[in-house]
């Protein structure tokens, strides 16, 4: 018996049928379902039971619905894939633009220099 376990008690000693014994009480154990809180990222899966189960808090799991769930989590991280990488061509056409502008920056300054020069001397 398990701590998620709970016990049925069944008292069958005052239901007999006529010309049978008193048959005593009988214990029936069944699995208390109840909310769990594992996202059960990691699974087992029994080829031959055809069963799947957690890994990690042993809950045996719907197997279409464990293959949904990689399915939708797939999607997601092609998602996320494609979004950074669209995130990084940017970030690299960004970063060309800024030295394309500093660049034009530094040549701006020096052709002022040389005209600001060019005017003392003259003067």
């Amino acid at each position: 018996m398990h701590e998620d376990d709970f016990v049925i008690e069944v008292d069958f000693s005052k239901a007999k049928a006529k010309g049978e014994e008193s048959g005593g009480s009988t214990r029936l154990f069944t699995k208390q379902k109840k909310a769990s809180r594992c996202k059960h990222l990691r699974v087992d899966i029994d080829d031959e039971l055809r069963t799947v189960i957690c890994s990690d808090c042993r809950e045996e799991l719907d197997a279409v619905q464990v293959l949904v769930e990689y399915a939708n989590r797939e999607r997601l991280m092609a998602y996320k894939h494609d979004t950074v990488s669209a995130l990084n061509r940017k970030i690299d056409e960004l970063k060309k633009e800024e030295r394309k502008i500093k660049s034009s920056i530094r040549y701006v300054k020096k052709k002022l220099q040389q005209h600001v020069g060019s005017k003392k001397s003259k003067g």
